[in-house]
């Protein structure tokens, strides 16, 4: 029998709660009292705005039908700009933006205290975006279709109300949603359990149930794959039932069916293309071969489908080396590897039925992470990396073609009579 512990302050776990609030606004407004006190604490505030307000900082961008995507704020816009510029003009030291929404005017002329969430445009190059957008900054949010060209709202296009909503593009005039639907329609945990399938023109009632979770499940949400590597566009669609924070159920649509995948529950899958990729969190034995715990694994989707069960190790971790992230670009599968606490940059492509590896070198023992410029059109990747002598500063790489920087931040402290070196002791057993 599994007793409650004797915590008198699991109250604080009702974080909505007029008690908890109370503490939590009593205790901050006292910690913040105390930190003003020391001498030393306007010179760190103004040393840490200096750096977070810079206009010099690096504006980070998305690709979406030929236009570079910024969201950028600063004094004068503390809500933000969501702005575009091209190529041409991003690799200037100071670039001219064209103000795509504003979001500080659209506060004000709708007497709202709006703050941007997100913007998913439609796959792969559509004039059309559903711009997520919060009153205050919590969790529930608006959703409201965006008419790239006009740079304005759609008139009665896709919108959903407050509410803590996931909405994901199928194509132009289909979107899957997960919302508040009225009684029933949320789990235990306050996230939506029931996926629609929602068309154009109609309304929100008439969205056709497409899966229904539990109602002690975290949440469920639908996705979608959009391939265009053939010239055509082919869609491959599902579910994805979240059971606990690392665990669920991966559910994709065959014939107007969902079936569900044969992985272990707290796998994460994803479908990219025509392969299905794997990342498995626990060792996983299947046909007489085991996988590791952390390692990245490939195989053909239609023959997962079909009952194979042979997969391709894209990454197995070692003691010193572990998956960061991955992401997909067209042709390739791009890791970001932590190796003995330094970060390498490694890109996979499908070659002779195998993949054929190739590592972008990066600058010295830093940070790196590495995201798809445009994963619909092209193979180059952005790259954010930092070092202890480096500021962080974007590069722009593919397999086979040289890095090149595209920005940086400024040095704020002279590095010119400092080296980074990365040294190792060894214990009395043998480890490093």
């Amino acid at each position: 029998m599994v007793t409650e512990p004797d915590d008198p302050y699991l109250w604080l776990e009702e974080v909505e709660s007029a008690r908890a609030l109370e503490f939590a606004g009593t205790a901050g407004a006292r910690t913040n009292e105390e930190l003003r006190k020391r001498p030393e604490f306007a010179q760190i505030r103004d040393d840490v705005r200096e750096v977070l307000d810079s206009r010099d900082r690096i504006a980070q961008i998305a690709v979406h039908g030929g236009h570079l995507y910024n969201f950028w704020q600063d004094a004068v816009n503390p809500r933000g700009l969501w702005r575009r510029t091209t190529w041409a003009e991003y690799r200037k030291p100071l670039p001219a933006w064209e103000t795509v929404l504003d979001i500080d005017a659209l506060a004000r002329s709708e007497k709202e205290n709006w703050v941007w969430k997100n913007a998913q445009c439609l796959p792969p190059h559509g004039d059309r975006c559903l711009l997520i957008l919060s009153r205050g900054g919590g969790d529930a949010a608006v959703v409201r279709e965006f008419d790239l060209l006009m740079r304005s709202f759609v008139t009665d296009g896709f919108s959903l109300p407050e509410a803590k909503s996931e909405v994901t593009w199928r194509d132009r005039d289909t979107v899957y949603v997960a919302t508040d639907f009225g009684a029933g329609s949320l789990t235990d945990s306050g996230y939506p359990r029931v996926v629609k399938r929602w068309t154009r023109s109609t309304s929100l009632a008439q969205a056709v149930t497409v899966y229904e979770g539990q109602p002690t499940d975290v949440a469920v949400a639908a996705w979608v794959d959009h391939d265009i590597s053939d010239g055509t566009t082919r869609i491959s669609e599902g579910v994805r039932r979240s059971i606990a924070f690392y665990d669920g159920e991966t559910f994709m649509l065959r014939a107007g069916t969902l079936v569900r995948l044969a992985l272990p529950n707290d796998a994460a899958p994803q479908l990219v293309g025509p392969w299905l990729i794997v990342r498995l969190r626990t060792p996983w034995t299947v046909d007489g071969r085991t996988y590791a715990g952390g390692a990245l694994i490939a195989t053909h989707a239609q023959e997962f489908l079909d009952g194979k069960r042979s997969f391709e190790i894209l990454f197995a971790p070692t003691p010193r080396t572990a998956l960061q992230s991955w992401s997909a670009t067209r042709n390739t599968i791009v890791l970001d590897v932590l190796d003995n606490v330094r970060s390498r940059i490694l890109t996979l492509s499908p070659a002779g039925g195998g993949w054929h590896q190739h590592e972008i070198v990066l600058p010295s023992l830093g940070a790196a992470s590495a995201r798809p410029v445009d994963r619909y059109e092209s193979d180059q990747v952005l790259i954010t990396y930092q070092d202890f002598l480096t500021p962080p500063t974007l590069f722009m790489a593919a397999p086979l073609e040289p890095i090149e920087r595209l920005k940086s931040m400024p040095a704020f402290f002279n590095t010119s009579a400092m080296t980074v070196q990365q040294l190792e002791a060894t214990s009395r057993d043998g480890t490093r």
